[in-house]
C-alpha cells in the first residue's frame, strides 16, 4: 500500500506534461469589435466644467485648507493615504513619484 501512495505522485508528475491547454482565439477580428461599450464619445464639451468635474467648485477640495492624515492606503499598487478635510470628509489622496507618506 505503501509503495502504491509513493508511485501515484511519481505516475501524476510523468503525465501532467503531456496535457495540453487548448488555444485561447478571438471570437471576431478586433476591426469588428463593439467599442461602444468600453468608450462613449463626449457630448456638450462646451457645458461641460472640465477642471472641477461634474459636482462643481463648491464641492473641490480647497487647495488652502489644512488637511489632517487619517491612514496610508493599504491595497491596490498606487502609493497613497486617506486624510480629513476641514469639514469633515474624508478623502484619498494619491501620491506622486519621489513623495513620502507621513510619519
Amino acid at each position: 500500500m505503501r509503495a502504491t501512495l509513493w508511485a501515484l505522485p511519481a505516475v501524476f508528475a510523468m503525465y501532467m506534461p503531456t496535457c495540453t491547454t487548448p488555444t485561447v482565439r478571438p471570437t471576431m477580428p478586433p476591426s469588428q469589435a463593439h467599442q461602444a461599450e468600453l468608450w462613449e464619445a463626449p457630448t456638450d464639451l462646451a457645458n461641460r466644467d472640465l477642471f472641477y468635474g461634474p459636482w462643481g467648485a463648491e464641492h473641490a477640495p480647497d487647495p488652502r485648507a489644512t488637511y489632517s492624515f487619517v491612514k496610508p492606503k493599504t491595497q491596490g499598487t498606487n502609493p497613497g493615504m486617506t486624510v480629513r478635510d476641514p469639514q469633515g470628509r474624508r478623502l484619498h489622496q494619491k501620491i506622486a513619484d519621489g513623495e513620502q507618506l507621513p510619519g
